[in-house]
């Protein structure tokens, strides 16, 4: 939302907007000459000539109440960005459970290294461009979200799909409830790209560009790791080409993959294509590094699905040089309550793991899906916290010079945490 508030300033429109607090995104753009709410309230939509909303708004929010009862037109998020992007000649879009944050912006990286005119719309921060870029109008690109089966409406010309996995079980009934929508993410674009390696991508049964560790048209090969960052070789053009990462784990190796297989078909040069990646120093909460507590420092990163928590504390493991502290805060208890199981799982191999309370979103109290109930699943947890207090006083009290604490979650654990951390070691 922020992103096409953003977008809307640059193209000269007046921006109001609420939400329900005053964070990072709606101080910048404040700055920027929007007008901020905070607090929903039916007159705040006075004087607009649209108003937009997210997901998560709910029917009877009092400001979308308010634009009804005036006969103002009203978009969904989807909606709106599907008009933002009749606009270019050329739409791409990038879907997946894991990764689509961190690949839509290396696609961007590469854009930009090749000089393209385009506009990146994305969910998180890229360190360098924020979550939105633009240079002109004839590249849209996106990633693509499956939340409340806002995929489904949204088309593509150009549509990559980085995995398929279980998640959002307030909006998908199974897995195979999910793989369908990520099917027809694909069928409805004129070109294909796909993670061969996936279990259900691999039985996509079109044309595609693929790409992966083992198999596919693009695959890395002599993969290794320098400090935690891989590199490694592609066949690009008939020739062989070298990629080496700003970004911790393996698991990026996917990432990049896709972005290499998108400036491929898009005809962009070997060479653009690997500085364009090399130049690429990531995404905000993706692994960041953001401070230190004691001396310790403080690596924050979103991982709130079992997938991206082992991949998060495999690299941690192999980076690491001491003791590691480890601080989850599950988001949704949805997600908690389907995925428990492997919650267990991924979790087992965290040292010193601290629970944190559930960020709820959208969701109502669910004690089958709290972190409560998770925590008394972990055999090896030390403890739970459901106050900040309670979470400040530990961590200030257990780390020590030489340890890291390592911050999970997609909710409000990393302004808490970055809160009481230092810039300072």
């Amino acid at each position: 939302m922020s992103a096409i508030a953003e977008y809307l300033i640059k193209k000269g429109c007046f921006v109001s907007g609420s939400d329900l607090t005053d964070g990072f995104e709606t101080k910048k753009l404040r700055s920027l000459g929007a007008r901020i709410f905070i607090g929903h309230d039916g007159k705040n939509v006075f004087g607009s000539d649209a108003v937009i909303y997210n997901s998560a708004v709910k029917p009877d929010n009092p400001e979308l109440y308010a634009a009804r009862k005036l006969g103002l037109p009203v978009f969904d998020r989807v909606a709106f960005l599907n008009k933002i992007a009749d606009g270019f000649s050329l739409k791409i879009g990038v879907a997946g459970c894991h990764g689509k944050t961190t690949a839509t912006a290396m696609l961007a990286g590469v854009l930009r290294q090749a000089r393209k005119k385009f506009l990146m719309h994305l969910g998180g921060e890229d360190i360098d461009c924020g979550n939105m870029y633009f240079s002109g109008n004839d590249i849209f690109l996106t990633e693509v979200c499956e939340f409340n089966r806002n995929i489904d409406r949204f088309d593509t010309d150009v549509s990559c799909v980085l995995n398929v996995g279980f998640d959002h079980a307030d909006c998908y009934r199974d897995i195979e409830d999910i793989k369908n929508a990520y099917y027809y993410f694909l069928d409805r674009s004129d070109f294909r790209i796909v993670n061969a390696d996936d279990e259900y991508l691999s039985r996509y049964g079109k044309d595609a560009l693929s790409f992966g560790l083992y198999r596919g048209d693009i695959i890395a090969r002599n993969v290794s790791l320098n400090g935690g960052m891989p590199e490694f070789e592609v066949k690009y053009g008939g020739k062989d080409l070298k990629i080496n990462l700003r970004v911790y784990g393996e698991h990026n190796v996917y990432n990049a993959l896709c972005a290499i297989a998108a400036g491929k078909l898009l005809g962009i040069s070997g060479e653009t294509v690997a500085e364009g990646l090399e130049r690429f120093n990531g995404i905000k909460r993706r692994f960041e590094k953001t401070g230190y507590i004691n001396g310790a420092e403080v690596v924050c990163d979103y991982a709130h699905h079992p997938t991206e928590l082992s991949a998060a504390i495999k690299t941690m493991n192999e980076i690491k040089k001491g003791r590691v502290i480890t601080v989850f805060q599950p988001h949704t208890y949805s997600r908690t309550k389907a995925l428990a199981e492997e919650f267990a799982k991924a979790l087992g191999a965290a040292e010193n793991l601290v629970i944190f309370r559930t960020y709820a979103a959208r969701e109502e109290y669910d004690e089958a899906g709290s972190a409560e109930t998770l925590f008394r699943r972990l055999s090896d947890a030390k403890y739970y916290f459901s106050e900040e207090s309670e979470l400040k006083k530990y961590l200030c009290k257990e780390a020590k010079e030489g340890d890291t604490v390592l911050v999970l979650g997609a909710g409000d654990i990393y302004d808490i945490v970055k809160g009481f951390s230092s810039s300072y070691r």
